[in-house]
């Protein structure tokens, strides 16, 4: 393999899924998969303790997108994501759609829906969402580069032509949705799903099948197929903010891959990340569900004459910061009564008043401090 010429030129000879099993199926990558596999069966199962996973899933997937945002070196702060909506910030706009890109990819598979080219395309469209036709790239020279003290070092070069990206796409949808992996002696061996997923991952990235959200709506996929196979009911998985953390471990694991045909770093790299942040997400998780039962409780003591306790931590739980609309759209009541509740669940310390202009928001005080812990 001439790793200067898959830098600098198109490398349309990427091979076809599978890669050889005896390089994704060793003794260290089964046992650091059957580590991630172990956390991800706690994280399943607390996800059904909670009694409205939506809350759950509105929770991780923010910081799921702001951490993978950041990945793209897009940033936010909080009072730009949830405060005034007349002054939105870019970069929260871009965080905001990469959350809808999810949330949409998880209703599609809820609908009966499967993980192909179109749907790959549309979550493209709408963590990009600057009004153009978003489509797959043809022409026009695209590459990745690494930015040294000024100077842009070419590092691979992905797949040109729509024709061939499209059949590299066709390939992975197929071992998506593959039930065995290989077949030598007229035995089949299947490929586990948590494995195939670290695969189809690196592929998706290295056919980089769009001018721009590629990083993005790839690490959206690795969610969307714990869904698909079944190892989690939604994706709530936080696995960006790893990457994040180990930001030059992944470029570099994903580079061994192509230049070396080195899989196993790789791999393990990613069921690390699957096993640390399910247990992470897990953590999250069991706290949430417990700061609601305390408010609740909170409401219940102080606040007698709120109706319906449970309910309204519900709202104030599903998003950060609560508005007088969104009391209203929860169902609560009037604006004046919503404003009313808002005030007296400010007062007693379980949300704090945030003024921007004109705009008043209340942030949920106990859910914030989770979710922002490190």
């Amino acid at each position: 393999m001439n790793i200067k010429n898959i830098r600098t030129q198109p490398y349309n000879e990427l091979p076809d899924l599978p890669p050889p099993l005896e390089v994704v199926d060793t003794p260290r990558i089964r046992k650091a998969w059957g580590h991630a596999l172990e956390e991800l069966a706690e994280l399943r199962a607390t996800n059904r303790v909670v009694k409205n996973e939506e809350i759950l899933f509105q929770a991780i997937s923010m910081q799921e997108a702001r951490s993978s945002s950041e990945i793209e070196n897009i940033y936010t702060k909080d009072d730009d994501l949830f405060g005034n909506p007349e002054k939105e910030d870019p970069n929260a706009k871009e965080v905001k759609n990469y959350q809808k890109a999810l949330a949409y990819g998880y209703q599609h598979l809820k609908n009966g829906g499967f993980l192909t080219t179109d749907l790959f395309i549309k979550i493209g469209s709408i963590i990009v969402d600057d009004g153009k036709i978003f489509e797959l790239r043809d022409i026009g020279e695209t590459y990745i580069a690494n930015d040294i003290l000024g100077v842009e070092e070419r590092i691979y070069t992905p797949p040109h032509g729509r024709r061939v990206i499209l059949d590299k796409l066709t390939n992975l949808e197929k071992f998506i949705y593959s039930e065995d992996g290989y077949e030598e002696n007229d035995e089949r061996e299947t490929i586990e799903p948590l494995i195939k997923m670290a695969i189809l991952h690196y592929q998706f990235e290295a056919i980089h099948p769009f001018r721009d959200g590629n990083g993005r709506t790839g690490r959206i996929l690795n969610v969307l197929y714990f869904v698909k196979a079944r190892l989690l009911t939604m994706p709530t998985l936080y696995l960006s903010r790893y990457i994040t953390i180990h930001k030059n471990d992944y470029y570099e694991a994903l580079r061994q891959v192509t230049e070396k045909g080195e899989w196993e770093t790789y791999i393990l790299f990613m069921m690390n990340c699957v096993r640390e942040m399910a247990k992470y997400t897990r953590e999250k998780a069991d706290e949430i569900y417990g700061a609601m039962q305390e408010v609740q409780q909170e409401i219940e003591d102080k606040l007698p004459k709120v109706k319906n306790p449970s309910k309204v931590t519900e709202l104030i739980f599903s998003t950060r910061y609560s508005t007088q609309s969104s009391f209203v759209e929860g169902g609560i009541g009037t604006r004046k009564t919503a404003a009313d509740y808002l005030n007296k669940l400010e007062s007693v310390g379980i949300l704090e008043l945030i003024k921007q202009g004109k705009q008043k928001s209340y942030k949920n005080i106990k859910f914030m401090k989770i979710l922002t812990a490190e």
